[in-house]
Protein backbone atom coordinates (compact mmCIF):
# COMPACT_ATOMS: atom_id res chain seq x y z
CA UNK A 1 0.00 0.00 0.00
CA UNK A 2 1.21 3.64 -0.97
CA UNK A 3 -0.16 6.84 0.03
CA UNK A 4 1.22 10.22 -0.57
CA UNK A 5 0.57 13.92 0.12
CA UNK A 6 0.20 17.17 -1.50
CA UNK A 7 0.39 20.56 -0.09
CA UNK A 8 -2.03 22.65 -2.33
CA UNK A 9 -1.94 25.81 -0.51
CA UNK A 10 -2.28 27.89 3.48
CA UNK A 11 -2.90 24.34 5.70
CA UNK A 12 -4.74 22.52 2.55
CA UNK A 13 -3.24 19.14 2.03
CA UNK A 14 -4.63 16.42 -0.52
CA UNK A 15 -3.62 12.81 0.49
CA UNK A 16 -3.61 10.11 -2.46
CA UNK A 17 -3.85 6.54 -2.33
CA UNK A 18 -1.84 4.76 -5.18
CA UNK A 19 -4.92 3.57 -6.56
CA UNK A 20 -6.01 7.90 -7.09
CA UNK A 21 -8.28 8.00 -4.26
CA UNK A 22 -8.26 11.65 -2.41
CA UNK A 23 -8.76 13.12 0.23
CA UNK A 24 -8.22 17.46 1.16
CA UNK A 25 -6.83 17.71 4.96
CA UNK A 26 -6.88 21.41 6.36
CA UNK A 27 -4.62 21.72 9.05
CA UNK A 28 -6.24 25.41 9.66
CA UNK A 29 -8.64 25.38 12.83
CA UNK A 30 -11.86 26.47 10.97
CA UNK A 31 -11.23 23.09 8.90
CA UNK A 32 -13.61 25.01 5.91
CA UNK A 33 -11.83 22.75 3.50
CA UNK A 34 -11.68 18.83 5.17
CA UNK A 35 -10.96 17.60 8.28
CA UNK A 36 -7.74 18.15 10.12
CA UNK A 37 -5.21 14.84 9.73
CA UNK A 38 -5.24 14.42 13.31
CA UNK A 39 -9.65 13.89 12.77
CA UNK A 40 -8.88 11.40 9.66
CA UNK A 41 -7.09 9.60 11.83
CA UNK A 42 -9.95 9.23 14.66
CA UNK A 43 -12.26 8.61 12.28
CA UNK A 44 -10.27 5.45 10.53
CA UNK A 45 -9.73 4.07 13.87
CA UNK A 46 -13.83 3.71 13.88
CA UNK A 47 -14.20 2.77 10.07
CA UNK A 48 -11.59 -0.22 10.88
CA UNK A 49 -13.49 -0.68 13.62
CA UNK A 50 -16.51 -1.21 11.88
CA UNK A 51 -15.67 -3.02 9.17
CA UNK A 52 -14.37 -5.60 11.90
CA UNK A 53 -17.75 -5.92 13.62
CA UNK A 54 -19.24 -5.81 10.43
CA UNK A 55 -17.34 -8.71 8.70
CA UNK A 56 -17.78 -10.89 12.21
CA UNK A 57 -21.67 -10.35 12.71
CA UNK A 58 -22.24 -10.93 8.62
CA UNK A 59 -20.08 -14.72 9.51
CA UNK A 60 -21.93 -15.38 12.57
CA UNK A 61 -25.17 -14.39 10.28
CA UNK A 62 -26.52 -12.04 12.08
CA UNK A 63 -28.88 -9.28 11.08
CA UNK A 64 -27.65 -5.90 11.00
CA UNK A 65 -29.61 -2.76 10.72
CA UNK A 66 -27.52 -0.19 11.74
CA UNK A 67 -24.19 0.83 13.71
CA UNK A 68 -22.10 3.64 14.77
CA UNK A 69 -18.34 3.59 16.25
CA UNK A 70 -17.98 6.64 18.19
CA UNK A 71 -14.38 7.43 19.48
CA UNK A 72 -13.66 10.32 21.41
CA UNK A 73 -9.50 11.98 21.64
CA UNK A 74 -7.45 14.52 23.45
CA UNK A 75 -4.25 15.92 21.60
CA UNK A 76 -1.73 17.30 24.09
CA UNK A 77 -0.62 20.35 22.66
CA UNK A 78 3.34 21.29 23.12
CA UNK A 79 4.58 23.44 25.60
Amino acid sequence: MIAYSDWKHDDVFEGVTEDGKSVTFDADSAHKHGPSPMQAVLMALCCCTSVDVVSILKKKRQKLTGLRVTATATQDLLP
